[in-house]
């Protein structure tokens, strides 16, 4: 029997106990609104969009509720299920300690190149700094206890784990991609961001939030974010994984995935300064710029021709079709379709290295190439132009060339050519597409092939040229890594990091409006890579073509429109060193290391006070600007590389003086040139040039 008085007892104890925990949940609540209205307050001095979008916000997928042990839970609403496995500051607990202890990185790499020109400056340097730093490489040691320039953390969640990060480790930039909205809206209740947003609006340090972003599309905008604030912070990344989905994952795989391949698109001086002498020659020369504009009738099927390994089977299609559809080959195919007596009704090349032309001589003769128009990028190559009797040149985009465009022709309505690298069948897409073609055909235009080891065309000059040279010539690329990438046709095929770039930016071409305000579409007929936003296509079930009545007079309409001739200008020496090679001068002494650092601290300041001048050059002197900022960005990057992580100080010290004397090479050199010879164009030749003397 139960004494009742007992029984009284314990109701009353279980009333209390349900009473206080009642009004520690009030407490609580009302913790978290007064938290909730501090942070929205914060956000919307320092990151207006979000505190916009979160007025008046209801969660839709993601909740707060107290658990039974009276700790916040993040529940999934659709499921009921806790989104943490177990209370969420114990788990963020344990996973910044293991974090700390063993953290997840992604670098960016430098790599010896081939020196293609001794008279060329940055890679003679570089690879001779990569050389005298190799056996200095096993001293670093990663670690959360040095500054840290970039990090990416994925999800929020209830955004302790943010707190933790902010308050116990130096991070520079910190950057968070959440692909649930209600994630952060949570957080804003649960932590206090008044001290990170205070922290991360700084010079010294930032913040950005990618909420709900398409993996690509975040990658794409980082690729801004590097631009601004220096390969150098980003050199190496810590990867920071809370908690993930299906989207999250995504962007995590594309994130560490093509880490690496960032450090090999940062442009370099030599490259620039060619570019910069071409622009000038060409203005001189008077070509027409190209201008983007459609017709108002519609235009015949377009096929863009490129060199890669599914032309073989197409050389019918296109002998069927030439008379009714618009033929534009790209790069090496042009020799390739003189092999077969095709002949195109434009050309395309991208390069500004004198060296392309050795190749169109190999596979085409001058006959061939009469009445072929060239549809080029403003840095083209004298020796290139000069083997065509009709040129176009377009405006490429992040070029130190359309500075001189820009401000030799003001208002000139021309636009630049979007999404032109890294291949030259970047360029013709992009061509086509503005010249307002909406049915275009992509031939040869593999992006990846069944073996790794069938790169091009058998029709190829590059196989006769390695046939000739017995296999001393090999095509650009070839000793590339491979990866296997999804196929047009199922399957996969094999790529390297240049074709898998060259895809990506088609498809991100693909996914912006038609430049023209056309709707058009892609179709790709080969047998290479899966292109988004191309029609995976065989030509056996294509709709029949249209006979033309008048091909010539379609072509002539397409000159008439796309070929702007400008006013006859000739830029003189004196004109551009007034006009800008005086201010790059003066940039020089903005860009110098000083002879001794003793802490990273102080090496990171100094790093960011050299790129911050880079920046506010591309304000008031452009050209010096893109001149200079792949070189720059090179050596701060390796500099980073090397010395960000070296505990020993005496070693530091040691490392920092080598490391400075190749940076201060590259900087004597670049503007050694640009006080000697800014004007002069490439001179480069293949090697084993004597075997591309050879007629085709």
């Amino acid at each position: 029997m139960v004494d009742s008085t007992t029984a009284e007892n314990n109701e009353t104890k279980v009333d209390i106990q349900a009473m206080l925990r009642r009004a520690e949940m009030i407490e609580m609540q009302l913790q978290m609104e007064a938290r909730f209205k501090r942070n929205m307050a914060v956000f919307k001095a320092n990151m207006p969009k979000v505190h916009d979008l979160f007025t008046d916000y209801e969660p839709k997928e993601l909740r707060l509720e107290f658990s039974d042990e009276g700790y916040l839970h993040l529940i999934n609403s659709q499921s009921g299920t806790p989104v943490y496995p177990e209370n969420p500051e114990e788990f963020v607990q344990r996973q910044f300690e293991w974090f700390c202890a063993s953290p997840s990185i992604a670098e960016l790499t430098f790599k010896k190149g081939e020196v293609h020109n001794k008279e060329h400056i940055h890679q003679r340097i570089v690879n001779a700094w990569l050389d005298a730093l190799e056996p200095l490489s096993k001293t670093r040691k990663i670690s959360i206890d040095a500054p840290i320039g970039f990090m990416m953390v994925t999800g929020i969640g209830l955004g302790y784990h943010i707190e933790k990060i902010s308050r116990e480790l130096d991070v520079k930039y910190l950057c968070i991609f959440e692909s649930q909205v209600d994630s952060l809206y949570a957080s804003l209740h649960t932590i206090d961001w008044v001290p990170i947003l205070e922290k991360y609006s700084t010079k010294e340090h930032q913040i950005y939030m990618y909420l709900d972003f398409e993996p690509a599309i975040a990658m794409r905008d980082l690729g801004n974010v590097r631009h601004i604030i220096g390969y150098h912070n980003f050199i190496t990344s810590f990867i920071y994984p809370h908690l993930s989905d299906p989207q999250t994952q995504t962007f995590l795989d594309l994130y560490s995935g093509t880490y690496g391949e960032q450090g090999q698109m940062l442009g370099f001086f030599d490259d620039e300064q060619i570019g910069f002498a071409h622009t000038i020659h060409n203005i001189n020369a008077g070509y027409a710029f190209f201008s983007h504009g459609a017709a108002t009738e519609s235009l015949p099927p377009v096929l863009l021709v490129g060199n890669g390994p599914s032309l073989d089977s197409h050389v019918n299609f296109i002998r069927q079709h030439q008379a009714d559809s618009i033929i534009i080959s790209c790069g090496t195919a042009l020799s390739s379709l003189a092999k077969v007596g095709i002949k195109p009704d434009f050309h395309v090349e991208m390069e500004r290295s004198s060296i392309t032309p050795y190749y169109i001589e190999a596979g085409t003769s001058d006959e061939y190439r009469r009445g072929i128009p060239l549809l080029t990028l403003n840095p083209a190559p004298p020796n290139m132009t000069a083997l065509f009797d009709e040129v176009c040149l377009a405006v490429k985009p992040n070029d130190a060339g359309r500075v001189l465009i820009d401000d030799t022709f003001m208002n000139h309505g021309l636009s630049v050519l979007d999404n032109c690298n890294p291949t030259v069948a970047n360029a013709g897409l992009s061509f086509v597409l503005s010249m307002g073609f909406t049915e275009v055909l992509l031939i040869g235009v593999d992006l990846g092939q069944k073996t790794a080891a069938s790169h091009h065309s058998s029709l190829s000059v590059y196989h006769d040229l390695e046939k000739r040279s017995k296999g001393k010539i090999r095509p650009g690329g070839a000793g590339l890594q491979q990866s296997l990438v999804p196929g047009n046709f199922g399957g996969e095929v094999y790529a390297d990091w240049i074709l898998s770039r060259s895809r990506r930016e088609m498809e991100h071409l693909l996914s912006l409006p038609n430049p023209v305000g056309r709707e058009h579409a892609v179709y790709n007929l080969n047998d290479g890579a899966l292109i988004n936003g191309a029609i995976p296509k065989r030509y056996s079930d294509l709709n029949s073509f249209r006979p033309l009545a008048d091909k010539p007079a379609i072509i002539s309409a397409i000159k008439n429109r796309n070929f702007k001739s400008l006013e006859s200008v000739t830029l003189s020496d004196k004109v551009i060193d007034d006009q800008y090679l005086q201010s790059f001068r003066a940039l020089r002494k903005s860009l110098m290391l000083p002879k001794k650092i003793n802490r990273v601290d102080e090496l990171h300041d100094t790093l960011n006070r050299i790129y911050s001048a880079l920046n506010e050059a591309s304000l008031h002197s452009p050209l010096s600007s893109h001149l200079l900022r792949g070189t720059i960005a090179t050596g701060l990057g390796i500099i980073a590389w090397n010395l960000f992580f070296m505990g020993d100080k005496h070693l530091f010290k040691k490392h920092y003086e080598t490391n400075r004397r190749f940076y201060m090479q590259l900087i004597k050199g670049a503007f050694g040139k640009m006080a000697t010879d800014p004007l002069s164009p490439d001179n480069s030749v293949p090697p084993h040039v004597e075997e591309f003397t050879q007629s085709p």
